[in-house]
């Protein structure tokens, strides 16, 4: 008889609460299938490898946003030190102003005070007739006072060019002093409206840098915990296959029952249900491809559509006293190949 394997029913991702403390039961009304369980095993590791993958990325990218925050933070420490040190400058600028204010102010009240006795001199020249040399020298008491006398007007002379200059010259420095303040405080205005304007901008990128740090940090936080949600079902998945091989290995040397083969294989075939085709196209109880079927002289279409007295009449036929046991590849899971 040519060799004919069955497919194992892939009838869907079954899961019950309580996976990994309950039993199945391997009556004809049993829980999910050996089929079902691996396969829902083999989606939850997907699923479980997918969000690990997915948490790293998030990780990876949320470490690229805290190095460009750091980056900004730093240009945003940088502008503002950069106006710090204008207002220094202006600051200084201020101070050596206010002290050549002050110098101007005393040399001027010197010169005020120069110009009145320069001034009193003036009149008292004009209003006395002009000496000659006979009258400056018989008004003289010597010629030891006479040389005093013209000793002190030259002072008084040099002594008034002297603070004309020196206060002439602390006016043009207060003046270029003024001049120079003028144009740094021009300039610190600028300075500090494009030095605002940029840490705005810094400011506004930082604050959405950060938030989009934020919203990466709770999806990622929302994987992981997906994450071990998904590990936590796949260890309830694990240990209730684990039991349900066992049991299955257990009940393989027991009675049929009610069935043409083995009990343990039935229960991981299909669950002991009458399912429909699969995407193989496998049916029934026990699980017959259509050619299978067909070829053993089924009279539906599908082995799910015949009674399941024909399909143990027929079933029993493949197995043959367990010779036919390759037929299913349960045979093997539950340990009777």
């Amino acid at each position: 008889m040519r060799r004919l394997r069955l497919r194992r029913a892939c009838v869907g991702l079954v899961l019950v609460a309580g996976a990994g403390a309950g039993s199945f039961p391997l009556a004809a009304a049993a829980g999910p299938s050996v089929g079902q369980l691996s396969s829902a095993l083999n989606g939850q590791r997907s699923r479980a490898q997918a969000l690990a993958g997915s948490a790293q990325a998030l990780g990876a990218l949320i470490g690229k946003l805290d190095g460009q925050v750091a980056l900004i933070e730093g240009r945003r420490g940088a502008v503002e030190a950069e106006l710090g040190r204008d207002q220094a400058a202006l600051a200084g600028v201020r101070t050596s102003q206010a002290v050549e204010h002050a110098h101007l102010v005393r040399l001027v009240a010197q010169l005020e005070r120069a110009r009145i006795v320069l001034a009193r001199e003036l009149v008292a020249s004009f209003e006395s007739d002009p000496p000659d040399v006979i009258g400056v020298i018989l008004a003289a008491h010597g010629f030891a006072d006479l040389l005093d006398r013209l000793e002190f007007v030259r002072f008084a002379k040099q002594h008034q060019r002297r603070v004309i200059t020196a206060t002439s010259v602390a006016k043009l420095h207060s003046e270029a002093a003024g001049r120079q303040l003028a144009a740094l405080e021009v300039r610190d205005r600028s300075i500090a409206a494009g030095v605002a304007v940029r840490a705005r901008a810094v400011a506004a990128i930082s604050q959405l840098l950060q938030s989009r740090r934020a919203a990466l940090a709770d999806a990622r936080a929302a994987r992981l915990a997906a994450l071990r949600a998904t590990r936590s079902r796949t260890g309830a998945l694990q240990r209730a296959l684990t039991k349900l091989k066992a049991e299955l290995a257990a009940s393989a040397g027991r009675a049929y029952g009610n069935w043409a083969i083995p009990e343990a294989i039935v229960t991981c075939e299909s669950g002991g249900q009458n399912v429909g085709p699969n995407s193989a196209g496998a049916s029934g109880y026990y699980q017959f491809l259509p050619s299978t079927w067909a070829g053993l002289g089924g009279s539906t279409p599908a082995a799910y559509l015949a009674p399941k007295s024909e399909q143990d009449r027929l079933a029993a036929k493949l197995w043959d006293g367990g010779r036919g046991a390759a037929n299913w590849d349960c045979a093997a899971i539950v340990g009777i190949l």
